[in-house]
C-alpha cells in the first residue's frame, strides 16, 4: 500500500517530519491523518510515528492520537503507518462486501470502494471489480492510446 507522504511544514533542516492525509482515504480507523519523524538528531534511531484523529494542535486535550510506535528508519516507519491504516480498512471493506454480495450496495458505498482501492488485496476481483480498477491496465492504457 501506498500513502502519499510530504515534508510537513514544521520542517526544517534539523527537522524531518514527514505527513500523510488520511482524510482523502476515508479516515480509516477515524484516523485523519500520520506522521513520522526521527526521535532527535536526523539519521539517529528510533524513528517515530503517530497517528491522529483530527487536524488540530497536537498539544490540545483530549490527546489527539490513535496510535504510537517507534521504527529504526523512515521506511519502516511508513510501513508500520500502512500497516495500521491497512488493518483500520479492511473491516470497512468487508462490510461493503456483505452490501455488494446482498445486492444493496449504495452509490456512497461505491465512492467508498473506489476511494478504497489502494486497499483492495490484489486479485480480489469481487472488490477491485466492483471499485472500477481496470483488470489488466496496461492493456486499458494501450487500447486508450490507439484510440486517440
Amino acid at each position: 500500500m501506498n500513502l502519499d507522504w510530504y515534508t510537513s511544514a514544521s520542517a526544517d533542516d534539523q527537522n524531518h517530519d514527514q505527513e500523510t492525509d488520511l482524510d482523502q482515504i476515508g479516515s480509516p480507523g477515524g484516523a485523519s491523518w500520520a506522521s513520522v519523524c526521527p526521535d532527535g538528531e536526523p539519521g539517529r534511531k528510533p524513528w517515530i510515528w503517530v497517528i491522529y484523529d483530527r487536524w488540530l494542535d497536537v498539544d490540545e486535550a483530549p490527546d489527539p492520537e490513535l496510535a504510537r510506535g517507534e521504527a529504526d528508519n523512515d521506511d519502516e516507519a511508513k510501513a508500520a503507518v500502512a500497516g495500521w491504516v491497512q488493518a483500520a480498512v479492511s473491516p470497512r471493506l468487508e462490510a461493503i462486501r456483505a452490501a455488494l454480495q446482498a445486492q444493496n450496495i449504495s452509490y456512497g458505498e461505491l465512492g467508498e470502494l473506489q476511494n478504497l482501492a489502494p486497499f483492495i488485496t490484489p486479485g480480489d476481483t469481487e472488490l477491485l471489480e466492483a471499485a472500477g480498477v481496470p483488470e489488466f491496465p496496461e492493456q486499458e492504457a494501450e487500447s486508450n492510446d490507439q484510440h486517440r
